[in-house]
């Protein structure tokens, strides 16, 4: 998520989603599909509150949208609807703090 230059209260995001990205032939399909949102904030938020709320609501809508358009574009091919599951939002930090082997 970004900040439009000279454009205050203006934020594009974008969500990418890739399976099967080495072309297993046990899997019916390759997805790769990326998905870009313009979001207008009220200006009158403070930046870090806006960029939060602008995760949020980007995270909803985008993976929605992706996951509207693998099902309505692979309901229409041989091998049937492919569904994609739950995608959960969480901190970086939690990325960052995985565990000592």
């Amino acid at each position: 998520m970004v900040a439009v230059a000279d454009e205050p209260g203006r934020y594009i995001a974008t969500m990418h989603t890739l399976l099967n990205q080495d072309g297993d032939p046990a899997a019916p399909y390759i997805i790769d599909m990326e998905c870009i949102g313009m979001f207008i904030v009220d200006e009158s938020l403070a930046a870090e509150e806006a960029a939060r709320g602008v995760t949020i609501t980007a995270h909803s809508v985008l993976y929605g949208a992706i996951r509207e358009a693998v099902s309505w574009i692979t309901g229409r091919q041989p091998y049937g609807q492919l569904m994609l599951g739950l995608s959960i939002l969480r901190p970086k930090s939690l990325d960052e703090k995985k565990p000592a082997e």
